[in-house]
């Protein structure tokens, strides 16, 4: 098991390999090939919760992202829209300095739901939960855990894992497969599933796209599969990922490190959240 407190950070594929890389630091490292293989054995641990403590000299708590060195910022006006913008921000001098302001993005067809990630698995009453199929991008705080594309090597100037997007690569959305929310290579492993996401398509869609760590644990249903990739138009929203320009999908994939997050929240949700959770 790998702590979150650990200096390190890890990806992971089921039936793949689990391989760990020291956190970045600038200069940030050259990019890795991610390799898929039939070896690994599953989602990785997670620690459990520390029990608050009952000390009144107990150190306040420190906001969520406060370990984060980059965010990837997107907003939608509300749980319902399937349009929203995108910010980048890199920490500096202890608070977070604006790289990139302003790009559209789209969204889930039906909008956004709370997903699972970094931040709190108990979403408020009344407010929806991603499931699968349900059309909504997952709201919340989430780790980027690797970049894929068509090109058989990294794009110049990524950190985080790269793997090829092979004709035989799929990401697993059948809920009762043990491969499910799990890219796998399928020339060379045989795990049955009865649908699944084609990682490489005829169009441009995933010719770029970072893998965001939503459902790392693969609870059947809640949801699989979720990306940052090239838009089909700046009109068509998504089944459940977070799609831009091409242009701006390069920068970012170039922009994220390992100690980089992925926030996707309604405008409210996100003032309400701000201090909390350590937001820009």
């Amino acid at each position: 098991m790998v702590s979150r407190r650990n200096v390190a950070r890890c990806w992971l594929f089921l039936l793949g390999t689990t391989a760990c890389t020291p956190a970045a630091e600038p200069p940030k490292p050259r990019a890795t090939t991610a390799a898929v293989s039939p070896d690994a054995t599953g989602a990785p641990d997670v620690p459990a919760d520390v029990a608050p403590s009952d000390s009144a000299s107990a150190a306040p708590t420190k906001p969520l992202l406060d370990d984060r060195d980059r965010l990837v910022v997107a907003t939608v006006p509300t749980w319902n829209s399937s349009r929203g913008s995108l910010e980048l921000y890199a920490r500096q001098d202890g608070g977070w300095r604006r790289h990139a302001a302003g790009w559209p993005v789209v969204v889930g067809r039906s909008g956004v739901a709370w997903g699972m990630g970094l931040h709190p698995d108990d979403p408020p009453t009344g407010e929806p939960r991603k499931r699968e199929g349900d059309g909504r991008a997952p709201a919340g705080a989430f780790e980027l855990t690797m970049v894929f594309g068509y090109a058989p090597t990294a794009p110049s100037g990524t950190a985080l894992p790269y793997i090829h997007s092979t004709a035989t690569l799929r990401c697993v959305d059948d809920v009762k497969s043990a491969a499910y929310n799990r890219i796998i290579d399928t020339a060379r492993v045989s795990t049955p599933f009865t649908s699944a996401e084609r990682m490489r398509l005829k169009s441009d869609v995933y010719r770029l796209g970072v893998v965001v760590a939503h459902n790392q644990a693969a609870r059947p249903g809640a949801g699989s599969c979720i990306f940052l990739h090239n838009w089909e138009t700046s009109d068509t929203p998504t089944s459940g990922c977070t799609a831009m320009a091409p242009d701006k999908l390069q920068e970012l994939a170039a922009f994220v490190t390992a100690r980089s997050a992925f926030v996707l929240l309604p405008k409210t949700k996100y003032a309400a959240l701000r201090a909390t959770w350590g937001l820009p």
